[in-house]
């Protein structure tokens, strides 16, 4: 081979050498970029996008141990704030860095007991202190969690020690929109927010911006630096701090200037609040640090007892409205944050009904399959008879309220309500020795304290207590659009209620009183809107309950009196609690499925009458002639329950023998039978168990429907 052939073939194979390296190069860069891609995951897990919150509100029992529940997290940070100036207003706060049941205020030294106490998987306990539990004091709570103090993260909580140095960085990992600071000690908490310029600062209470640099000097892309003054750094001394990140559609702060109007809409927040904190950047009154929240039933929370109603008046859809008392003429700085999911209900309310005998000492009803959030009861003695009384589980304590008895809550009653009944005491309207006492009882209400339940049924509390009361407040949060709405004060009034029938801006009492306005004034998609009628809106608590129209279970609507005895159809079921009220004053009248006969209860303290509701039907109801229910032309309100649910307790296949006799068994109970050939006759038994309710004769039908092996479904059923 020549010279020439052998350097050719020298570099030809060279040149292929190369080229397979380079191939082989970009193999192997492929296969390491593909393997770093798929365990980078798992070097460096992900970051959580922003932080969780919640809002809510619970009211006081003064017990200690109170748990509050259904938070969806535990909290990382947790804000509480009551709603009356006999508890102590001030708001407190406490977060993961702080230790044992340490809790700060924001204006004032840290309490080390009884605040609040732990936070919880799902939620947080509070202790005895006024600031938190006070008996029949209602507080609001905002929950955050997602503490990250990295450059991903967008909230961060901890604590320092004050060295007295300055400038001093404290390190959150990013670049805070908002920052607090607060010394264990007496001194106020501070915070800033990236609208105000350098060297100023916010006090948590009195309001007001300083130019002080010793106090917070600035934000910083990682953090925030702070001067020496004792507020933020004394030296030697604990500080808990939090910061929040702007996140679009979850966190933003801004400024703007009030006008002194009668009201002026904030917008351009870029999403719902659902918790704003505002400050007056003028000094002066406490009342201008100012706290709302959804569940805010009055116009505004605030850090001080001194506030008013006509703060934050409502939370809209890009940014929240403020009314005449937080509207002066200067500038304000504001914090929103969003993204509190609303509350997710399943199911229905169980309910029951039946009666006792009273014995004048105290006695437990036991039996009922659930616990009760509801209770009514009703004295039946025809000489001497007594109001209808009921208790919801947010009474705590020996407190039972009256429906048509002007007057507060009375003790004596019904006790408690207990895991399967409930309790009465020896007070004579439900514990006169030798009579009889009719109840009904409902279950799985959606509450403020665990905030769960079903999706036609819930209980409430607010209360109204300082400034000028204003017209027009919506009670929202509580789970649905409402059917009916029952509320009662705890105060020298009648308890109101109305159903979504009505138009206008009616409600009715459940005594000898003529509708009136001003009182429940609509249904809104989450709740209902009061007016500011003393009955609707006093200083004391004012409870209430409402239900949901659901097929089967829950009805409202309304007829006109004919003078005719005649029936009402159309409900759906055949009810087993019946309520009925004529718009005139003419007292309300109701009769559980448990009372025999053709008896009729009043809610006034009436002896039961005769021929009123003669019967609960199928499908509704018959009434007899008397105003009280079918006056000629009379217009009434009605809302019924249907408290029976069908359980299939057994079955049991059987031979056939064309009599009335079962024959013999096929199979054991509960036991599925194989057909020994086509055409073969069997029987079925099926034992059915009805709770919570009485089922009249022929008032309800079964159909039993089966499918040919192969075809169709029992919900589709062919063949």
């Amino acid at each position: 081979m020549s010279k020439k052939r052998v350097k050719n073939f020298l570099n030809n194979l060279f040149a292929w050498t190369r080229t397979l390296s380079q191939i082989i190069l970009i193999l192997f860069f492929i296969v390491w970029t593909l393997g770093i891609f798929y365990w980078l995951p798992f070097m460096w897990p992900a970051k959580a996008a922003t932080f969780q919150m919640q809002t809510g509100y619970y009211w006081g029992s003064g017990t200690d141990n109170l748990s509050v529940t259904g938070v969806g997290f535990q909290p990382e940070l947790l804000f509480i704030s009551g709603e009356s100036p006999s508890s102590d207003e001030v708001m407190v706060w406490k977060s993961s860095a702080m230790s044992g049941e340490n809790t700060a205020k924001v204006n004032g030294a840290d309490i080390a007991t009884d605040v609040i106490q732990s936070l919880d998987s799902n939620g947080f306990t509070v202790g005895t202190h006024a600031a938190v539990n006070q008996s029949e004091e209602r507080y609001d709570w905002i929950a955050f969690r997602g503490s990250d103090c990295t450059s991903s993260g967008t909230m961060c909580v901890g604590t320092y020690t004050g060295d007295a140095s300055s400038p001093r960085t404290i390190t959150t990992g990013f670049q805070p929109a908002m920052a607090f600071t607060k010394n264990s000690t007496l001194l106020r908490g501070a915070w800033a927010t990236g609208d105000i310029s350098a060297n100023q600062y916010f006090f948590a209470t009195s309001g007001g911006v300083s130019t002080d640099s010793t106090i917070i000097q600035s934000l910083t892309s990682t953090g925030f630096t702070i001067g020496s003054d004792n507020a933020v750094n004394q030296s030697s001394t604990s500080f808990w701090y939090f910061a929040f990140k702007s996140v679009v559609g979850s966190m933003k702060t801004g400024t703007y200037t009030g006008d002194g109007t009668a009201s002026q809409s904030i917008a351009g927040v870029g999403f719902q609040p659902s918790f704003v904190w505002d400050i007056r950047s003028t000094g002066g009154a406490d009342s201008f640090n100012i706290i709302h929240i959804k569940e805010s039933y009055k116009y505004s929370n605030s850090t001080d007892a001194s506030v008013g109603n006509s703060l934050i008046t409502s939370l809209d859809a890009d940014g929240f409205t403020i009314g005449t008392d937080a509207n002066l003429a200067t500038t304000y700085y504001y914090v929103a944050w969003g993204g509190a999911p609303e509350p997710t209900l399943s199911g229905n309310f169980p309910a029951a009904t039946g009666s006792y005998s009273g014995t004048g000492v105290a006695q437990s009803v036991t039996g009922l399959s659930f616990q009760p959030d509801l209770v009514i009861i009703k004295h039946t003695d025809q000489a001497t008879d007594q109001h209808a009384v009921f208790k919801t589980k947010l009474m705590y304590g020996d407190k039972t309220s009256y429906f048509t008895n002007a007057t507060t809550n009375f003790a004596g009653g019904i006790t408690s309500l207990d895991s399967t009944g409930f309790t009465i005491g020896t007070h004579a309207t439900v514990n006169t020795s030798g009579d009889t006492y009719y109840w009904e009882a409902f279950g799985n209400a959606y509450d403020p304290i665990d905030r769960a339940g079903s999706t036609d049924f819930s209980i409430g509390a607010y209360q109204y207590t300082l400034g000028t009361i204003i017209d027009g407040n919506n009670v929202g949060r509580i789970g649905f659009q409402p059917d009916l709405v029952v509320i009662k004060g705890n105060t020298v009034q009648q308890a109101i209620w109305r159903t979504s029938v009505d138009a206008g801006d009616n409600s009715y009492y459940f005594g000898a009183t003529t509708d009136a306005v001003n009182l429940i004034q609509a249904f809104n998609s989450d709740g209902f809107q009061v007016g500011n009628s003393s009955v609707v809106r006093g200083d004391l608590p004012t409870y209430w309950f409402a239900f949901k129209a659901s097929a089967g279970k829950f009805a409202v609507n309304s007829y006109t009196g004919t003078g005719v005895a005649r029936s009402i159809t159309g409900v759906g079921f055949q009810p087993d609690l019946l309520w009925v009220k004529r718009t005139t004053a003419v007292a309300g009248t109701f009769r559980p499925s448990s009372l025999a006969g053709t008896a009729n209860q009043y809610f006034t303290n009436s002896p039961n009458g005769s021929g009123i509701i003669t019967s609960l039907d199928a499908d509704g109801f018959s009434l007899g002639t008397d105003t009280t229910v079918n006056a000629n032309t009379g217009s009434y309100r009605y809302a019924a329950w249907n408290f029976r649910s069908y359980t299939q307790s057994a079955y049991r296949w059987f031979a056939n023998t064309d009599t009335t006799d079962v024959g013999s068994a096929a199979a054991a109970q509960d036991t599925q039978y194989t057909m020994t050939a086509d055409g073969e006759a069997v029987r079925l038994r099926i034992l059915l168990h009805v709770d919570g309710g009485n089922l009249g004769a022929s008032a309800l039908n079964f159909k039993l429907q089966f499918v040919d092996k192969g075809g169709g479904t029992c919900a589709t059923p062919s063949g």
